[in-house]
């Protein structure tokens, strides 16, 4: 299934230039807790996304309910940037155990099936009425550049047997 134009193995960096004054104000309240400048912050429909290096991820991961705890309007996730499109993609689904990624490069823009073993795991992966993994692909399309083409995201339950 994984066709010859774009490989998962695709370089990505993230592109974000401009914050807004509200995730100016979560920028600083995520140094003023963590001590950790990050990378970059983003409030995309009700998720707001915090991009942390590597080498602070750990340390900044013990925080991840504090602030679930106290910002519960929004849904917080850190994402630990990786360049592989493959290892990224892996960092915006903790939660549900991805069986396989499946590249589908006959299509104007490629596709990353994210396979999962149930529906229940899907559910996680797309969110309530698909806001998450919508989420995802915006920030896919305008947040990301590739080195190669861009790629859409779509989850689906696979059976192997």
């Amino acid at each position: 299934m994984i066709g010859g134009g774009i490989s998962i193995i695709n370089e990505v960096s993230l592109n974000i230039k401009k914050f807004s004054n509200e995730e100016l104000l979560y920028y600083k309240y995520f140094y003023e807790k963590t001590n950790v400048i990050p990378k970059s912050i983003l409030i995309l429909n009700n998720f707001l996304f915090y991009f942390i290096d590597n080498e602070y991820y750990a340390e900044v991961n013990e925080f991840l309910n504090k602030f679930r705890h106290k910002i519960r309007h929004r849904k917080i996730l850190f994402i630990y940037l990786e360049e592989i499109l493959a290892n990224l993609i892996y960092r915006f689904f903790p939660n549900p155990f991805i069986y396989d990624l499946i590249m589908i490069d006959d299509e104007l823009i490629p596709e990353i099936i994210i396979a999962v073993l149930s529906f229940k795991e899907r559910g996680v992966a797309i969110g309530r009425k698909g806001n998450y993994i919508k989420t995802v692909n915006k920030i896919f399309e305008d947040y990301l550049k590739f080195k190669e083409n861009p790629v859409k995201i779509r989850c689906e339950v696979i059976y192997s047997f």
